[in-house]
């Protein structure tokens, strides 16, 4: 995926805005297939056995790693912090589409948004408290 099809990360106006678009947007795909859809690049990186697939799916996570850490960066937390911070949030938002749609059920991925905001709440609180 471009990152223009995920506007959620170029427009987001801080990370708790960014976090809240990213899971609305698995959240819609997920009720509107009847639990059906859930990341193509995650069931392509799971799926893909050939190595230029493969390559593609990973250059979509870079995208939106980097992404990720522009924003968190924007919002004042240090650049390799965000960096490490970011993978375990996609890394946990993936986990949880995966497991609401095996079980048909929102609540893995509300608990992991609910968790991930406050993780992102106590991340940027301590930046504040820095300046």
């Amino acid at each position: 995926m471009r990152p223009s099809t995920w506007p959620q990360l170029a427009a987001a106006t801080d990370g708790a805005d960014l976090l809240d678009g990213i899971v609305d947007r698995f959240r819609s795909a997920l009720v509107e297939s009847n639990f059906r859809a859930g990341c193509p690049v995650a069931a392509v990186a799971v799926e893909a056995d050939n190595g230029p697939v493969l390559d593609r799916a990973g250059a979509a996570f870079t995208r939106w790693h980097d992404l990720i850490t522009e924003r968190l960066v924007a919002d004042g937390l240090d650049e390799d912090r965000a960096r490490d911070l970011t993978p375990f949030l996609t890394s946990a938002i993936e986990g949880a589409v995966v497991i609401a749609r095996a079980t048909r059920d929102l609540a893995p991925l509300d608990s992991t948004h609910r968790h991930l905001a406050a993780l992102l709440h106590a991340e940027m609180g301590s930046t504040r408290d820095d300046r």
